[in-house]
C-alpha cells in the first residue's frame, strides 16, 4: 500500500482476485491506520462466496456500502434459502438460518 496516491480514500479488495482471506485481511489491516477505507467486493461468486465476503465485510468498521451484489445475475444459487438483499443491504439476519446446498445444481456442474 505504501505505492498509494497520497489522498487515497478508500481500496477496493476483491478476495478472489487478491488471494484469499487471509491477503484480503492483511490489506483490511494496512489500510485502516492509513485513514484508508477498505471495501470488499465480489467477482461474480455464487452465494455461499457472498456469505462469506459479507461476514468479512461486517467486521471492517464503519458503513461504508460494499459491492456485494452479483449473486442476482445467476440464474440458480449453490444455497437454499437465497442470499437476502433488501434495497441494497444484506439481511444480516439470514445468516442465523441453516443453509443448504443445492446438490443438484453441483450435479450439474461437476
Amino acid at each position: 500500500l505504501k505505492d498509494l496516491p497520497c489522498h487515497t480514500k478508500a481500496l477496493i479488495i476483491k478476495p478472489s482476485f487478491v488471494g484469499g482471506i487471509s491477503k484480503t485481511c492483511e490489506l483490511i489491516s494496512q489500510s485502516l491506520p492509513m485513514g484508508i477505507q477498505p471495501v470488499i467486493t465480489s467477482a461474480f461468486e455464487s452465494s455461499l462466496g457472498l456469505w462469506a465476503l459479507t461476514k468479512l465485510a461486517s467486521l471492517i468498521p464503519g458503513d461504508t456500502a460494499m459491492g456485494l451484489d452479483t449473486f442476482r445475475w445467476f440464474k440458480e444459487d449453490l444455497i437454499t434459502p437465497p442470499f437476502l438483499v433488501k434495497n441494497g443491504y444484506v439481511d444480516a439476519s439470514s445468516f442465523n438460518n441453516k443453509y443448504e446446498l443445492n446438490h443438484s445444481l453441483l450435479l450439474k456442474i461437476s
